[in-house]
């Protein structure tokens, strides 16, 4: 099949779903967000093949605009959310409203498509990496680094409020937080391809976020500003590099979207554990300093992991490691 009409199906589901949540009742609510969710998880999977057939010569520039288009999208909803509610008097308007994009792009990809057939997408027949540690790492890396995302995104303000701060303070802390991720978005990928490898970058992001939480342990309400800036900036150019990792470690659009859809269901699988042994640990300690030391102790990991899914190596789909030194037909992608 081609990704281009796969990728249209994906925007006018997101665009759907996202309509569909806005009609009463429980069950337009689940039938739209299952809609909804299944139109990003298969985009979000294809992109990064896409980007690795389409812009083979442009993968870091490519990478960084989709990037910046999912941050700077997740932020401006969430600045815009209330204020629309307020003035619209329902939270309705607001759902309406961001279907609206969706619904372009796809409009955008049916005239894109009527000027060419497409190129067949890539299909994620991943069952060989599996068994490959380099494929595992990347997983990893990408599932320690949404941990601790999702673990500040959802208990950052209760961590700071409790150490004496005003909700409103929390609360710009988080958006602070989210907001660096942006210029990370648009910087690190386009660096990440530059490099000879990524191992170096990937370790001193995490110890940028390393330091972010450290500060968070022992001073909470001294230096915030800087502890969240650490953390956000760490976190959000881990993210970056590891969709970068996803186009890096694999030799063509095939591999990527087979590594897309191993890295990101089981990170994102992984994922779903942080907040909630963050809240468990806070509830049977009555605390924060042993969540916090698990968040510690998942970045000194994705360190070791990060140096080593950083490696200048492709995935390979043919042994039970499968692992491939990046040769010389991969040069281009070092080389923008």
């Amino acid at each position: 099949f081609l990704a281009e009409p796969v990728l249209l199906a994906c925007a006018a589901l997101i665009g759907i779903g996202t309509l569909l949540r806005v009609v009463p009742g429980f069950a337009a609510l689940m039938l739209g967000t299952v809609i909804l969710g299944s139109g990003i998880a298969v985009a979000n999977v294809l992109l990064p093949a896409f980007v690795k057939s389409h812009f083979p010569a442009k993968i870091g520039l490519m990478t960084a605009f989709y990037l910046v288009s999912m941050s700077g999208g997740a932020t401006l909803s969430a600045v815009v959310a209330v204020p629309l509610t307020i003035a619209s008097g329902s939270w309705r308007i607001p759902a309406v409203v961001w279907a609206l994009p969706a619904l372009l792009a796809a409009v955008a990809w049916l005239m894109h498509l009527r000027h060419g057939r497409g190129e067949k997408a890539p299909v994620a027949r991943y069952g060989t990496l599996w068994r490959n540690p380099l494929a595992w790492q990347v997983t990893v890396f990408m599932g320690l680094q949404s941990v601790s995302f999702y673990s500040m995104a959802t208990w950052l303000p209760t961590v700071l409020i409790d150490a004496g701060l005003s909700r409103a303070a929390a609360g710009g802390h988080l958006s602070m937080l989210t907001l660096l991720g942006i210029p990370a978005s648009l910087l690190v990928p386009v660096l990440a391809m530059r490099l000879h490898d990524q191992r170096l970058l990937a370790l001193g992001l995490s110890v940028l976020t390393l330091a972010g939480f450290a500060g968070l342990l022992v001073a909470p309400a001294t230096w915030t500003l800087l502890w969240t800036s650490l953390t956000g900036i760490g976190l959000g150019a881990a993210f970056s590099v590891s969709m970068s990792l996803i186009v890096l470690r694999s030799i063509d659009a095939h591999e990527a979207a087979q590594l897309s859809s191993m890295a990101q269901t089981g990170g994102y699988l992984l994922a779903t554990l942080g907040p909630i042994m963050v809240g468990a640990f806070h509830d049977l300690t009555g605390g924060w300093h042993a969540s916090m030391w698990l968040l510690i102790v998942a970045t000194l990991i994705q360190c070791v992991v990060g140096v080593l899914a950083g490696r200048r190596l492709t995935v390979g789909s043919s042994g039970a490691s499968g692992e491939q030194p990046a040769g010389a037909a991969n040069e281009h992608r070092y080389r923008e």
